[in-house]
């Protein structure tokens, strides 16, 4: 395995002999799997100015902003990089992650929604989609998309998903 830590000197050195947008990604990437989240943002934002074309590294920054309690500067990030690539749906997906934990339970659905007609056979996206119904009270859509994300679902996803059904159920029938 390799030792992450060790890898940012030789980077640090390679980027003041000439600034490159990747291995600043690479470098924000490394960081953000260590959890330093600040200065993971701090990469990917000298990345992008070098090469604001790169809707990876703007969802990328996106998920760092949302770790750190900036959900609105999220959401921007988001919105670039489904701008910049039509059909990106990990944005739609983040974004919509980030609306329904704002509560903002329409956007997070429109969102959910669009990511399944890119990806229809996205179990998460049919979870996402159930919950977010179920939090607006719509327990047979919910009850429905969530069945879906079980028959879609690899073997290990399965039982929580199984879970989170019954529970979804049970709600309906109060």
């Amino acid at each position: 395995m390799i030792d992450l830590q060790l890898m940012f000197p030789t980077r640090t050195v390679a980027l003041k002999m000439r600034p490159d947008p990747f291995v600043l990604f690479y470098r924000a990437h490394a960081k953000e799997s260590l959890r330093k989240f600040d200065e993971a943002i701090a990469d990917y934002t000298a990345s992008i100015r070098l090469r604001p074309t790169i809707p990876e590294v703007l969802q990328n920054r996106g998920i760092c902003w949302r770790a750190v309690g900036k959900p609105s500067k999220a959401i921007a990030d988001f919105t670039r990089a489904m701008a910049l690539r039509q059909g990106f749906y990990k944005a739609y997906y983040s974004r919509g992650e980030v609306y329904a934990q704002q509560g903002k339970l329409k956007l997070a659905l429109a969102d959910f929604e669009a990511g399944l007609k890119i990806k229809p056979r996205s179990y998460q996206f049919w979870r996402e989609r159930g919950l977010v119904l179920s939090r607006m009270g719509e327990q047979a859509k919910a009850v429905a998309s969530l069945q879906k994300a079980v028959t879609l679902a690899p073997d290990k996803a399965r039982p929580e998903l199984a879970r989170v059904l019954e529970k979804v159920r049970k709600s309906k029938s109060k």
